[in-house]
């Protein structure tokens, strides 16, 4: 890496706002992208039949929790590692790099074992049936025997993200959307002698160019900071360290999980209600992840930068840069919240044209447009707490807000007062406003207490890392003696 590159990795340094903004938006970019996988994965499927199609959508669940491990494991990387960097441990950020690529293959191996064995009564539980089901068993098989290809992909973006690096993540996954946009076909149909494989085909088309995107990322990450000091006697696993990187992925494994339940409790209700609300739900949601990329990509943004700047012992510049979120984040949820209130009805009606599918969706982004700050609230503070090693709090939020609440006032409101989907609609908001507070409560005293530390004379990079640390990296340091007369780079 050279000079230049490196201070344009370097987050502990220079402009706050321009840091932020060239790490927010490529991430929000591959973030986008990212979706294009289902919709490509979904137009192909239709050329196999309305049951091909199905088949994705029962699926879908089970791939979620697939992606909410890979997320999970790739932000807790990010956290360590940034905090090591900020505080010039460059070896030791090296070394969580690669003891984190190797948890990311033996953790995916476990995962797509587990899952694997759950197939069966996952797909009964859902309710699939007949060719959908058969197709839905396929599909996923292929995603859980090459499970550990997509955690070890999203290892590497979170390695990059923590030395500063989101570019990378988005060239890798807009050359795999496009090399998925090829294969499928390919592999569907047994195009250029390849064998016919159907449904699975869609599947392993994804497989193979997560594959590439993973390859791409690791010659990325090999051009970066993470290659100094490196030694072969890193990749040696040690438990402690796959246990810390475990119980850091936890919280925000446990907050993807969530999001997936509290799509299903939401369509429960809704199912009760009317079909058609459970259509308008189905699309209006995904209007409304649109919207929120910009927002996501901050969070994105936030994490590797005060990541770095707690490691660095500079509490100030995390302040400064939450205040300067606060700013852009508004704005952009302002923004949405315009075009989808005042334009909720004719997004809605550009999938779906029908009157009451139309009037259910408007509701639902009404509620969205209202709980846009809330989410901005809850991405940005977490990030910060996830940063700063205090990872329970979204853990709590999570369960609360996704949970806990939404059923109790979905119940209240829509079903006990007979006030239908406008209730569930209302319930929606609700839920998110007291865990989003006391998410940005917390983060609030966090960077508190790390400034009183900071002033007392302690090290804030040793109060968010573990004692537990000090052993394996003593070892680690004795094997692998630094060149240069053991000048830390």
């Amino acid at each position: 890496m050279t000079a230049k590159a490196s201070a344009k990795h370097n987050l502990t340094a220079g402009a706050i706002a321009a840091h932020l903004r060239r790490l927010a938006m490529p991430a929000a970019t591959g973030l986008f992208c990212q979706t294009l996988y289902n919709i490509t994965d979904t137009y192909y499927a239709g050329w196999l039949g309305t049951q091909a199609q199905a088949a994705l959508s029962f699926a879908f669940p089970l791939y979620f929790v697939l992606l909410s491990c890979s997320v999970g494991l790739s932000q807790a990387l990010t956290a360590r590692a940034a905090r090591a960097l900020g505080a010039g441990k460059k070896s030791r950020a090296s070394y969580f790099a690669a003891q984190g690529a190797m948890l990311s293959v033996f953790f995916g191996a476990a995962v797509g074992f587990f899952c694997l064995t759950q197939i069966d009564f996952a797909l009964s539980l859902l309710g699939a049936g007949g060719k959908a089901r058969e197709g839905a068993a396929e599909y996923i098989t292929v995603f859980f025997f090459a499970a550990p290809v997509f955690l070890f992909m999203f290892a590497l973006a979170g390695i990059l993200q923590a030395a500063g690096d989101t570019v990378a993540y988005r060239n890798g996954v807009i050359a795999s959307v496009v090399l998925n946009i090829a294969l499928d076909p390919i592999l569907m149909f047994g195009w250029f002698g390849m064998p016919a494989l159907g449904v699975a085909g869609i599947a392993a088309a994804t497989v193979a160019s997560t594959a590439f995107s993973a390859a791409y990322l690791l010659w990325c990450a090999s051009r970066t900071v993470f290659a100094f000091r490196w030694r072969a006697v890193f990749l040696f696993p040690r438990r402690k360290i796959f246990a810390l990187l475990l119980a850091g992925s936890a919280a925000p494994t446990v907050r993807m999980l969530a999001i997936g339940a509290g799509f299903f409790i939401t369509t429960a209700f809704l199912g009760v209600l009317d079909s058609d609300a459970v259509a308008a739900y189905g699309i209006a949601m995904r209007i409304e992840q649109l919207f929120l990329l910009p927002l996501i990509g901050m969070e994105i943004a936030m994490l590797s930068f005060a990541g770095q700047n707690f490691g660095a012992q500079k509490p100030s510049r995390v302040r400064d840069a939450m205040r300067f979120c606060d700013r852009a984040g508004f704005a952009f949820a302002a923004l949405g919240a315009v075009v989808l209130a005042g334009g909720g009805a004719l997004l809605m009606a550009a999938f779906n044209g029908e009157e009451s599918v139309v009037a259910y969706g408007r509701g639902y982004l009404l509620a969205a447009a209202g709980a846009g700050p809330l989410y901005f609230i809850l991405n940005v503070s977490g990030a910060v707490l996830l940063a700063g090693g205090k990872a329970r709090a979204i853990f709590l939020s999570s369960v609360f807000r996704l949970l806990v609440f939404p059923p109790a006032l979905f119940w209240f409101f829509a079903l006990h007062l007979q006030w239908g989907a406008s209730g569930i609609w209302l319930g929606v908001w609700l839920s998110q406003i007291a865990p989003a507070l006391w998410l940005r409560r917390q983060s609030k005293l966090l960077l508190r207490n790390f400034a009183d530390d900071d002033a007392a004379g302690k090290s804030v990079a040793a109060l968010a890392q573990p004692a537990t640390m000090a052993e394996p990296l003593a070892e680690i340091a004795a094997a692998a003696p630094a060149k240069n007369g053991g000048a830390q780079r």
